[in-house]
């Protein structure tokens, strides 16, 4: 009986500590943390994305938590910072994505398996509603809020990017 009482208390702490972290992933407060990432470019049309890749569970949930705004600052040479979240497989318009601890407005693009976009929208900071797509996806590009509008890019538009973006995906 005593094993079951310290695994009770256990499990009761570990919820406890979740609820009160607000689930938040590990390494949410290291600043560094986007520098660790593998990158590559993504372009739709002319313009070229400087992407960090999200390939990991925890690096997906992370996102741009906690991340300074001046960090998605189109760059002298004329790339424009951003995030490609990358899935193993298909995610379904049920999985959705949320700006809890994200200081800035960012646009979200859902990208289907053919790289093609099938949803765009908005997403306010510290946001904790879920945004979805309107369409199954494999992929989705983060950029600053308003950056589509101002590039022209839509739902239709197609991201080319080298497949070793899919190599390593857990």
């Amino acid at each position: 009986m005593r094993i079951q009482t310290s695994a009770v208390t256990l499990t009761v702490t570990s919820l406890a500590s979740i609820f009160l972290s607000g689930c938040t992933p590990a390494g949410v407060e290291d600043p560094t943390r986007l520098d660790r990432l593998e990158q590559a470019e993504v372009t739709i049309g002319d313009d070229v994305f400087s992407t960090w890749l999200a390939k990991t569970d925890n690096d997906r949930q992370l996102g741009f938590m906690e991340i300074e705004p001046d960090r998605l600052v189109t760059g002298p040479d004329g790339k424009h910072p951003a995030m490609l979240f990358v899935f193993g497989s298909d995610r379904s318009v049920a999985s959705g994505f949320w700006m809890r601890r994200v200081r800035m407005p960012l646009d979200i693009a859902f990208v289907n398996s053919d790289r093609t976009i099938v949803t765009i929208k908005t997403m306010a900071p510290y946001d904790d509603r879920s945004t979805y797509s309107d369409a199954s996806y494999r992929f989705v590009l983060e950029v600053r809020g308003g950056l589509f509008k101002d590039l022209g890019i839509k739902k239709g538009d197609t991201l080319e990017f080298p497949d070793t973006v899919l190599n390593n995906v857990r």
